[in-house]
């Protein structure tokens, strides 16, 4: 089941594909989380979501996207993995603490539980 998952994961084009009961079972799979990563050497955070962390920091560390914000370093380290949300969820709140653009509230995120239960309150009330 794992490899029909991680198969689904990188060619969602084939998920439609799947008959209506196998399809249900694999969505219970198919999570997503936002990450907060943090780079010393240049002194900047990151956030993003992401299907699978492991391979997103590992793109990030190696430059795999060509001119995006990460290729500045890559000492980059997970600050923040926020888990378990649906893809819409870690969407909506990627967003809103991108649209904060504050280096203060991703700091409180990363710093107090009580900031992050909020944020993920919000997201789940929408």
């Amino acid at each position: 089941m794992a490899e029909l998952v991680d198969a689904l994961v990188s060619k969602t084009s084939e998920f439609t594909l799947l008959p209506v009961r196998l399809r249900l079972r694999v969505q219970k799979y198919i999570l997503a989380a936002v990450y907060i990563l943090y780079s010393i050497r240049i002194d900047r955070y990151y956030v993003g979501y992401t299907k699978d962390i492991a391979v997103r920091v590992h793109q990030h560390q190696n430059k795999f996207y060509k001119g995006s914000y990460t290729v500045q370093a890559d000492d980059w380290e997970v600050k923040l993995l926020i888990e378990a949300l649906s893809i819409s969820e870690a969407i909506k709140m990627e967003r809103y603490i991108k649209r904060m653009k504050s280096r203060k509230y991703i700091q409180q995120l990363i710093e107090d539980k009580e900031t992050l239960k909020k944020l993920k309150a919000a997201i789940q009330s929408d």
